[in-house]
């Protein structure tokens, strides 16, 4: 116990920020298409849905492929993990269809985050429409975006090229813009599902011209790109390529690729491009030569955003400098605000031109269309970030889009301003892997060939000043990575939060074999808030209370914990990212860091063989989460379907694991005395203003995600400490989805979550193609309805029963043996205690309508007490187990 607190000296002191942290995610009813040649040879580890064309202009977003199952062995390894979750409302099927309806395991969102409109399909087959896929990013990124960057400190930043690269490798003769390729697209027009000429000329235009000017720069320019040996990267026409992914097909106007042959893989992206050409805009060709002397000079014009301001709803916008003083936020006016008028910007060289944060919402519907595939392309492979960009008209907006946020440029005139046009297009063409968003650890010694970026052969993963399970600091620990059909690389759908990527590896060098052993290994890296304790800190702790435990049956439960060989962490500076030479300041709710820990290889709870596999890794992980308990006083808090995990021993068969501690807690005694619970109860009637409970807005008519269950969080900053509603929606104690305010999170919470996960497992496993599907009523936003479905299924035995009509026969007899059981003994009553408790005080405050907070719970804190007492005796470990049929 004293060993594991050595690691936490001031554990308490660590409050997890308040952030936005919710995340698109895929769905479950998919259709898949056989059709032609291919009719029967379709990839089981695919899904197709089909979409309908949504007219002209709109989408670029056609037919999604789905992984077929996303139980994958490293999934539950991250909160963020998982998808596929739909409703049960599916459109007819023609001949050359098949539906397959499956779900997933659960993705959790266990950062603390402000709720807010989530994703959902607006079609009655469960796809998405365009429509779908913009709304969720514009409550995803919503307080994420900076605008109005300086271009050419921009293109610097993000590509490390600079404007003098371009002046001093000018040919002679220096550039020129093609007038009649202006002239051209000034006439032009593109429609992007059109397949016409006429609808599709201003689209022909620009990419002769994006040609015509990486033609000339390669005349000045070294071909290729350094060491890697790829050769310059081509902006090239996709629109009417699929371009396949592993959760999306969406159609940009342009992609570069990676790989230097064109791939039809967001793997391969090097950067994105929209374009919007409306015919009416029309103007005169500019003149031929393109002036780079303009990029040295000082004068410029811009809109100072201080003197026509953006309404913020009803928050303040926080002003950010690249150079120079943040200027304070309350130094903006109060009174209503008039939205600015876009005028052109010509940002030209460094200024100290000021940015702004800005709801998602401001970005006009083309600016979501160019930011969409921007998303998309960082969402896929190994990257820390994706940049793109958007042709409106004659205005060109360039975007970086990295785990906390987007970026975009001023917006230049392409016509007017070429010199910028160029240095971006040089920056792009002759930008390195790793200045394109490729992760920075990354090695490829034979360069980046074609098929490089699917399987990463002969890749090796680098974890600088790596700390191996006892904190000793390693050196060159270098994984290799070991991608194939059997152990796949595991992406989350989001670019934006911790973006959590799994990558199989197999350890390399001495130091790595020494310290990290030779079985197999994943890589989980993401991107945790920089303020929250690590999660290997967690893992270390309880690993060396429990060894160090003077009980030999928790010294027993090591096997029960998730087995890490060592973990690094990567700042934005040493990982030398984009943001971290931007001048942007520091924003403790957004700014994370990147968090590298490898451990062993486990099997997802879908993957069993049998009921007896299940029990034993049901059990095991029970055992685990306790052991940390009792040893180290760390509450895991995220007990899911996901997070319990398994091996298979020759000597024990299946063996539980709890994997997943990054929202753990060390817990004092005085964080959990009865006083302090019978307050919380107490609270959790009365509404608190400072509690910043969801919002009417943001709690709307209850309906699942596409993410997943729990897109919605609410959270309470005390004045004690912060607190967070930790866990994931279809496993989290009533307690926590119900209290107004948010408890101080009990074992006991834990061990409901247990309960749920049993019930969840056993109502949608389906053993035959070992999947798991879900309970279509505990898939809401709203937690407040979340909270009274469950309630209902406990409360009432037909409710309960009616999840598990399609239950497996194997798997049914654990109904009655071990949910029925389960439910009489602990939740049915807990339920009961917790109904009475909320009458009673109900009636006492009824009395007394003018009391304050304090008054209230003074009137009904003798009264409550007993039964809160009694209420919390009432489901233990012990009787947990002993209900299971285990002697502890």
């Amino acid at each position: 116990m004293m060993a594991a607190a050595a690691y936490f000296p001031r554990l308490n002191d660590y409050l997890p920020p308040s952030h936005l942290h919710s995340r698109l995610i895929t769905y479950c009813n998919a259709r898949l298409r056989l059709t032609g040649s291919d009719q029967g040879l379709v990839d089981p580890n695919l899904w197709y849905e089909y979409h309908e064309s949504d007219g002209a202009g709109s989408t670029g977003h056609d037919v999604v492929p789905l992984p077929a199952t996303v139980q994958h062995y490293a999934a539950s390894l991250d909160e963020n993990v998982l998808g596929l979750v739909r409703r049960r409302v599916y459109g007819s099927l023609n001949r050359h269809s098949v539906l397959r309806r499956v779900a997933s395991a659960m993705s959790v969102f266990p950062n603390p985050v402000r709720p807010k409109p989530v994703p959902h399909s607006s079609r009655r087959d469960g796809s998405y429409a365009n429509g779908d896929i913009v709304n969720y990013l514009h409550g995803h990124l919503s307080g994420k975006v900076i605008r109005g960057y300086p271009v050419v400190d921009f293109i610097s930043a993000v590509y490390g090229f600079k404007k003098e690269d371009l002046l001093k490798d000018a040919p002679p003769l220096g550039y020129n813009l093609p007038r009649h390729l202006c002239h051209e697209y000034s006439r032009g027009t593109y429609t992007k599902h059109s397949r016409t000429e006429d609808q599709r000329s201003a689209y022909v235009a620009v990419l002769d011209l994006l040609d015509n000017l990486a033609a000339q720069l390669d005349t000045g320019f070294r071909k290729g790109r350094g060491s890697t040996g790829t050769p310059s990267l081509d902006l090239r026409g996709v629109v009417d390529e699929d371009i396949h992914g592993q959760f999306s097909n969406f159609h940009p106007d342009f992609m570069s690729c990676l790989s230097g042959s064109y791939s039809q893989l967001w793997q391969a992206g090097g950067h994105i491009g929209e374009l919007k050409k409306d015919p009416r805009e029309k103007r005169q060709p500019p003149v031929t030569r393109i002036d780079l002397d303009r990029l040295l000079k000082k004068k410029i014009s811009f809109d100072d955003p201080f003197s026509n301001r953006h309404e913020l709803l009803d928050q303040t916008p926080t002003y950010i400098i690249p150079a120079g003083k943040k200027r304070k936020a309350d130094e903006a006016p109060q009174s209503k605000l008039r939205a600015l008028k876009r005028r052109r910007l010509n940002h030209a060289v460094s200024i100290p031109g000021r940015s702004v944060y800005l709801p998602m919402s401001t970005l006009t519907e083309n600016e979501m269309q160019a930011v969409k595939y921007v998303h998309e392309l960082s969402s896929h492979g190994i990257r820390s970030y994706a940049s793109g960009f958007l042709i409106d008209d004659y205005e060109m907006t360039l975007y970086y889009m990295d785990r906390m946020g987007v970026v975009a440029s001023a917006p230049f005139d392409i016509f007017e301003e070429p010199h910028i046009l160029l240095l971006y297009l040089a920056a792009t063409r002759y930008a390195s892997p790793k200045q394109l968003g490729i992760f920075p650890f990354l090695t490829f010694p034979d360069g980046i060939k074609p098929r490089t970026l699917l399987n990463y052969p002969r890749v090796k993963l680098s974890i600088p000043n790596a700390k191996d399970i006892n904190s000793n600091i390693l050196e060159d620990v270098v994984l290799s990575l070991d991608i194939s059909a059997d152990r796949k690389l595991i992406n989350t759908h989001d670019a934006v939060g911790r973006a959590t990527i799994v990558i199989p590896v197999n350890v390399d060098g001495i130091v790595g074999h020494t310290s990290c052993g030779t079985g197999k290994t994943m890589c989980k890296i993401s991107w945790q808030s920089l303020w929250r304790i690590e999660e290997d800190s967690y893992v270390r702790a309880v690993t060396v209370g429990i060894k160090e435990s003077e009980h030999e049956s928790i010294r027993k439960c090591l096997k029960h914990i998730v087995e890490m060989k060592c973990a690094g962490t990567g700042t934005m500076e040493e990982m030398m990212l984009p943001r971290a030479f931007m001048g942007l300041p520091a924003n403790d709710q957004t700014d994370r860091v990147c968090r590298m820990i490898v451990m062993s290889e486990y099997l997802p709870l879908s993957a069993v063989k049998n009921v007896e596999e299940f029990k034993a890794a049901f059990i095991g992980s029970v055992k685990g989460h306790h052991a940390a308990y009792v040893s180290s006083n760390i509450l895991h808090r995220d007990v899911s379907a996901n997070n319990i995990m398994f091996y298979r021993s020759k000597d024990e068969g299946a063996v539980g694991v709890l994997c997943d501690w990054d929202l753990a807690k060390h817990l004092t005694q005085e964080d959990i005395t009865m006083d302090i619970i019978v307050e919380d109860t107490i609270k959790s009637k009365i509404s608190k203003a400072s509690s910043q409970a969801p919002s009417a807005a943001a709690l709307r008519e209850a309906q699942p995600t596409i993410r997943g269950p729990v897109a919605a969080r609410a959270f309470l900053v005390s004045e004690r400490e912060s607190r967070c509603r930790t866990g994931t929606g279809p496993f989290m104690a009533l307690d926590l989805l119900r209290f107004r305010q948010v408890p101080q999170h009990l074992y006991r919470y834990d061990m409901e979550s247990f309960f749920y996960v049993l019930v969840w497992f056993i109502a949608s496993f389906q053993p035959a193609s070992n999947t798991l599907g879900y309970i279509d009523g505990w898939l809401l936003t709203d937690f407040e309805q979340l909270g009274i479905n469950k309630a209902e299924a406990i409360r009432d035995r037909s409710t309960l029963r009616n999840i598990f009509a399609k239950t497996d026969d194997e798997y049914r007899p654990l109904v009655d043996s071990w949910v029925i059981k389960l439910n009489k003994a602990f939740m049915k009553p807990i339920l009961k205690v917790y109904e009475d408790i909320y009458s009673e005080m109900d009636d006492a405050w009824e009395e007394s309508p003018g009391a304050n907070e304090q008054e209230m719970i003074a009137l009904v804190k003798d009264m409550v007490r007993p039964k809160v007492v009694a209420r919390d005796a009432v489901l233990t470990y012990e009787s947990f187990m002993a209900v299971l049929g285990e002697q502890v």
